[in-house]
């Protein structure tokens, strides 16, 4: 499978027992291991000595999961060229750098293959269609099967990366999501913007290339050429990378909205094209957790481990590394794993990895089939960490206390900035200005937690989520034909149409807002504006579809945060809504359901 660079980090493994392969498969195989015999003398070490392997996995669930073999004996000679360390998941089920906390897990799925829990529907039907009949923790444990989502967010998430092979859950199911003839009618169709929809890239002798312009008479128009497109694929070797498919696919949609619906986070989709024997991209990491989705071809991933604390979990993407840094980067432990039709990879936000697309398995004739690479990126958690939660919070935290505290007004020392840049702690001016700013900081933290200061940048938080996600489709919300069109009577029962759909903002303009994604544009889902959308507050704006004045309206603040915090299952009926008449009840009823919320 993988071009073996072993080492002698330790892995954890697990045996199993020896897999019945087809007779293609074995000559295969076989080819394959009488090439590296051939070449070991170059690539395993400079000697061609042997080198250490280990047990290959069996299918396990999770409460095994840190099962570890007794090491493998110390007596087999190790030979390597270098310290890297390699990692075939065909003999080894976790690679582990205890040193940069860089750990890698792959599973072979178990035969019994996951299914949706309130359905009966297969995972093929249920993918077939278009995940109207799945809940968001169905979908979320579909992409992280076969651990539970409970105990994938414990042991994996952001704490190694994770594979999956020959999933029974995925294999039928991806090229329901998208395939390249997708892509190939969207161009055709001239639906692809360069630099909004789609990217031409190419990654040679270490430079990376954008290459997002049409041939001849067209090169003016941003418009994506289909015979342009496909000419620096087919002949160019250029990787085609389409930014946000769902807003074509009504699958991906109804997918990522689950999605969003199980992170409570804006969750996004890239599909990557890439020519067999071909990069299209630099190594580099990301600011999202990605989950990697293989459709079609084979593709081979390089993982390596972050280089310094201040990279891990970053809150940007970074730029593609330079031709030096990836010559270093090579000189490190590394991992790599051949994703296939079917197979799934996470990766922790701020991975640095690249991925090159591999030509398949050479058939019965000892020739390869020279298949391109298709694969999605499901991305979430960008800009979603503490860090961003505070960046608002201290900022409004500290507006509130100077405006209620008069010794934050008072001005400092004459000496005070210039004894805190002494950085002495012998020094006792450097310890008293210290101790004085210190001071200053616990007012800010008290008044904050005191007062609950941070509810309002909570509340604009909310609001943000609520204008970047995608809005459902109907057969994921409570919406009916029956509740559609219906009047509010004294008995109705009024509900939010989808958990967590929306939430109250006040601006700063006095204004009470009620914010919710349910009128969101599925055409702008992680875009921002468009052409015909050229003012994008003004659009976001318009996803208010409640405005509330407190000074005038209180009974109809009071009234909308009692449905909008009331039990989801339960709702509250329009009788017990807190006006004094019936017909105010009433009235308020018709306001809400024109929210559509």
């Amino acid at each position: 499978l993988l071009q073996p660079h072993l080492s002698t980090t330790r892995c954890t493994a697990r045996n199993t027992p020896p897999a019945i392969m087809s007779k293609k498969k074995r000559k295969s195989i076989e080819r394959a291991a009488s090439r590296e015999r051939e070449n070991a003398g170059d690539v395993l070490s400079p000697t061609g000595g042997p080198v250490q392997t280990m047990s290959p996995p069996h299918d396990t669930d999770v409460d095994d999961a840190k099962q570890k073999l007794p090491k493998t004996s110390s007596k087999t000679p190790i030979r390597d060229s270098d310290s890297r360390a390699f990692f075939d998941p065909s003999k080894t089920s976790s690679f582990e750098d205890v040193e940069n906390g860089f750990i890698v897990d792959v599973v072979d799925e178990p035969s019994s293959a996951y299914a949706p829990k309130k359905t009966t529907a297969s995972w093929t039907e249920a993918i077939e269609d278009g995940f109207k009949t799945v809940t968001p923790e169905d979908c979320a444990h579909w992409l992280f099967f076969p651990h539970p989502p409970n105990v994938f967010q414990s042991r994996i998430f952001e704490r190694k990366c994770f594979a999956r092979k020959c999933s029974e859950t995925s294999k039928s199911g991806y090229q329901d999501l998208l395939t390249s003839d997708d892509i190939k009618a969207w161009l055709k169709e001239k639906k692809m913007t360069y630099g909004t929809n789609v990217d031409v890239t190419s990654y040679k002798g270490g430079v990376r290339r954008t290459h997002n312009a049409n041939d001849g008479f067209s090169n003016v128009s941003k418009t994506a050429d289909y015979e342009t497109v496909m000419k620096r694929f087919e002949e160019d070797g250029c990787s085609i990378r389409i930014l946000h498919p769902q807003r074509w696919s009504d699958k991906l949609w109804a997918l990522l909205s689950n999605l969003e619906n199980f992170w409570q986070s804006p969750t996004g989709c890239n599909a990557y094209w890439t020519p067999a024997n071909s990069q299209g991209f630099a190594p580099h990491w990301d600011d999202i957790d990605a989950f990697v989705l293989q459709i079609e071809g084979r593709k081979r991933w390089r993982l390596y481990p972050t280089r310094d604390v201040s990279e891990k979990f970053p809150r940007f993407s970074s730029a593609e590394f330079s031709k030096e840094e990836r010559k270093r980067l090579e000189e490190s432990k590394y991992v790599e794993i051949i994703l296939e039709p079917g197979d799934l990879m996470y990766m922790p936000r701020g991975t640095i990895h690249e991925a090159f697309c591999i030509a398949n398995d050479d058939d019965e004739e000892g020739k390869g089939d020279d298949e391109a690479s298709l694969h999605l990126t499901i991305s979430v958690n960008q800009r979603n960490t503490f860090a961003d939660i505070l960046e608002h919070v201290f900022s409004d935290a500290l507006a509130d206390a100077v405006n209620t505290n008069v010794e934050l007004r008072r001005c400092p020392p004459r000496d005070f900035l210039r004894n805190l840049t002494r950085l002495d702690e012998t020094d006792a001016n450097f310890r008293s200005s210290k101790k004085l700013l210190e001071r200053c900081c616990n007012v800010v933290v008290e008044n904050m937690m005191k007062n609950n200061v941070f509810a309002g940048s909570v509340e604009k938080l909310l609001g943000n989520l609520m204008r970047e996600r995608v809005r459902p489709p109907k057969a994921h919300t409570r919406l009916t034909k029956a509740s559609l069109g219906a009047k509010p009577s004294l008995s109705s029962k009024i509900g939010l149409v989808q958990k967590n759909c929306a939430s109250l903002e006040d601006c700063d303009d006095g204004i009470v807002r009620l914010r919710t994604y349910i009128n969101n544009d599925r055409k702008l889902h992680m875009e921002g504006a468009s052409a015909d959308i050229l003012d994008v507050n003004a659009y976001r704006e318009a996803s208010s579809c409640m405005k509330v004045d407190p000074e005038i309206e209180g009974d109809d603040l009071d009234a909308l945060a009692t449905v909008l915090y009331a039990k989801y299952e339960d709702g509250v009926e329009v009788k017990d809504l807190p006006f004094d008449t019936d017909e105010e009840k009433i009235a308020f009823g018709r306001r809400l359901l024109d929210t559509n919320a």
